[in-house]
Formats: structure tokens, sequence, C-alpha cells
């Protein structure tokens, strides 16, 4: 009756392992893995509203790095390391730049409605601040994907990017 049991556990679980595998094998292959299991690319790829919100033009790797992931030769655990990095710093930078698109809408509306000098003043500086802020985030996101590739990949990545600009 063990033997029985054992068997029909072994057999249930090659059947829905193949199942699973045959349903889920639709994303693109990364040495061999399934990218799109391990990467939420809508999280990331739908913020990039964002990027004008920086004190400098944003350096924006991710967007690459999906796009050439496979030629990069990336690692489900790179891509694990990577999205991490996303999931921590992404709401933070999403906020920062909601609250620097809210304080320009307020500036753009005193100074055309002749709105005191002081407060334009508080708005310029926090502002300022704020796109700074945002831009050092855009450092660690750099560092963060650079930290993780090996030299070869990053040096790949890089010349991607050079054939984007």
């Amino acid at each position: 009756m063990k033997r029985f049991t054992v068997l029909f556990l072994l057999i249930f679980t090659f059947v829905f392992a193949q199942e699973v595998y045959q349903s889920d094998n639709s994303g693109v292959s990364v040495n061999g893995e399934d990218f799109n299991q391990q990467v939420e690319e809508d999280s990331v790829l739908k913020q990039d509203w964002i990027n004008s919100f920086f004190l400098s033009k944003r350096i924006f790797l991710y967007p690459i790095l999906k796009a050439h992931a496979e030629d990069i030769g990336i690692t489900l655990d790179q891509i694990s390391v990577i999205q991490n990095f996303y999931k921590e710093n992404l709401p933070v930078m999403v906020q920062k730049a909601k609250q620097i698109k809210s304080y320009e809408d307020e500036l753009h509306d005193l100074v055309l409605h002749g709105g005191e000098a002081k407060r334009i003043k508080e708005l310029i500086v926090e502002i300022a601040k704020l796109k700074a802020e945002l831009t050092a985030y855009n450092v660690k996101e750099v560092r963060t994907i650079q930290n993780t590739l090996t030299t070869d990949q990053y040096e790949t990545l890089l010349e991607y990017l050079n054939q984007n600009d």
C-alpha cells in the first residue's frame, strides 16, 4: 500500500510539474531559465514617467538589461538582486517624484498668479532638494546593477546603452 501511495504521488507530481512547465514556458529564456518568472517588469517599467524629475538625465539601465538579458548572460540570482533593489527603493523614488510634481505645479501657479516670494523660494529649495535625493537613488540604482553583474556583463550592458543613445 505504501509503494502504491508513493508511486501515485510521484506520478501526480511529475504530471503536475509538466503542466506547470508547459503553461509557464512562454517567457524569455535566460541561461535556460524563465526571465518573466523572476522579473516583475511592469512594476519597474511602468514607473519610467519619473525620469523627468531627476536633477540630471536619469541613467535607466533596467530596460536595456531586460531587452538584452540573454545576450548579457544574466542569471536568475542576479535578476533577484536587482529586483530587490527596485522593491525596496522604487516606492520611495515614485513618492519623491510625485512630491516634486506637486511642488512644481504649486510653484507654477504661484509664479503666474503673484504668489508670496517666501513660499516660491521655499518651493524652489524643496524641489532642488528632492531632485538631488532622487538623483542619488539613480546612482544607487546604477551601482546596484554594476555590482551585481560581472565586469564582462556590465561592459556588454554599457555597449547596448551606447547603441541606444
